[in-house]
């Protein structure tokens, strides 16, 4: 019998950065788990960043010795928070944006490429957070502290980005006072120029949107981690299809614009398990704490779970209903390829949640959540539609 080996593979860490990717391999500062603990929260209103373990010299290999010296702390927990690490260390913002390009350039290269089609790689996935850069600017929308509306433009190029949510305990100026959260926008002749390379090899991408603003999903994935999602508590629809339809938009245009980069294109995940932990429980059926939940208690705000599964699945059918609306991709046959998780889920939709549901699921007991989930999908999607180009 031959090995099994993989038709795929993940380029994670690439322009998604997951603080566990760059830890040091022994000592205090190792990290070997994906869910890298969450910090503690005192009655002081400050997160301890003791339990971060994205090691700052190991992602940034071009920092001078004195740039080492001037790091206010050598450890970061996500993107946004290296990004503000640097900027608090007093690098300039040109100087933060050349060392997270120096990574992406040199991070995975056209010989990566051809070492995965010699080892039999047919796909791979590319996640991607939600800040790319198109030729024109467009908008994203979000609310402060005080609930006030807020937006963020993404102009064409590479620069630090201003996430407009900041309507979380983390960013009470009286409290905690976190600095908003800060990305590195992506160029989308970056992601054309990754696909012309697989194209060389003969390798089809699969475009991921990891990362939303706000962060859509709890963990250091999430962009924005140790603070909690915010993704979904203002504007949620509005700001997802922005990001999708202008991604649909330019991924349909390659058809005619540029035939070499769209035969590479598999097709787009819209978004990296949606609202994960959102409905996470534990084995007896007990909730696990949101971080820093009495920051929320004190103020008599929700946490950022209280969205309810239907409201996350309606979102997700946007990008349903837009990708149906451009028959260059659907001709094409490229596909779109939801992504769902069954943490975000703690029963069936609508009505009384089922608190053992998931606790079930991780018994094996599966059918509480995929059922209701897979029902879901025969909703928003034809059986035409499941047999050529819609994936769950």
């Amino acid at each position: 019998m031959s090995a099994l080996k993989p038709y795929g593979v993940n380029l994670g860490g690439w322009f998604c950065l997951e603080d566990w990717f760059y830890s040091k391999s022994t000592g205090a500062g190792a990290g070997h788990c994906v869910a890298t603990p969450n910090p503690e929260y005192d009655e002081a209103s400050t997160l301890s960043t003791s339990s971060f373990v994205g090691d700052v010299e190991t992602i940034f290999r071009g920092l001078t010795s004195e740039e080492r010296h001037q790091l206010a702390r050598g450890s970061f927990g996500c993107e946004a928070d290296l990004v503000n690490l640097l900027l608090k260390s007093g690098f300039s913002q040109g100087r933060v944006v050349d060392l997270f390009w120096q990574h992406r350039r040199c991070y995975i290269m056209p010989l990566d490429f051809a070492r995965l089609r010699t080892l039999g790689i047919r796909r791979v996935r590319l996640p991607l957070t939600w800040c790319i850069s198109y030729e024109t600017a467009y908008t994203i929308r979000g609310k402060d502290w005080s609930g006030r509306d807020t937006s963020t433009s993404i102009v064409p190029g590479s620069h630090i980005v201003e996430d407009p949510l900041c309507n979380d305990p983390a960013f009470d100026p009286s409290k905690m006072r976190s600095a908003s959260d800060k990305w590195i926008s992506i160029p989308i002749a970056a992601v054309e120029h990754i696909l012309e390379t697989a194209a060389d090899y003969n390798i089809q991408v699969l475009i991921d949107i990891h990362a939303f603003p706000g962060g859509s999903s709890a963990g250091t994935f999430n962009g924005v981690w140790p603070n909690n999602p915010r993704f979904w508590s203002a504007h949620r629809n509005e700001n997802f299809e922005t990001i999708i339809c202008k991604l649909l938009d330019w991924m349909e245009l390659l058809c005619h614009r540029n035939p070499k980069a769209f035969s590479s294109l598999y097709g787009l995940t819209p978004m990296n398990e949606p609202a994960h932990l959102r409905g996470l429980f534990d084995e007896k059926g007990a909730k696990v704490p949101v971080t820093y939940q009495k920051a929320y208690d004190d103020e008599g705000r929700k946490n950022w779970a209280a969205i309810s599964a239907t409201e996350v699945l309606e979102t997700l059918a946007i990008s349903v209903k837009e990708f149906r609306r451009r028959p260059a991709l659907v001709d094409g046959g490229k596909r779109l390829v939801m992504n769902i998780i069954e943490t975000a889920f703690n029963g069936c939709f609508g009505g009384e949640e089922d608190a053992g549901a998931f606790a079930a699921s991780q018994r094996g007991e599966t059918d509480a959540v995929a059922g209701a989930i897979g029902g879901w999908w025969q909703a928003v999607t034809t059986e035409e539609e499941r047999r050529s180009w819609a994936v769950l």
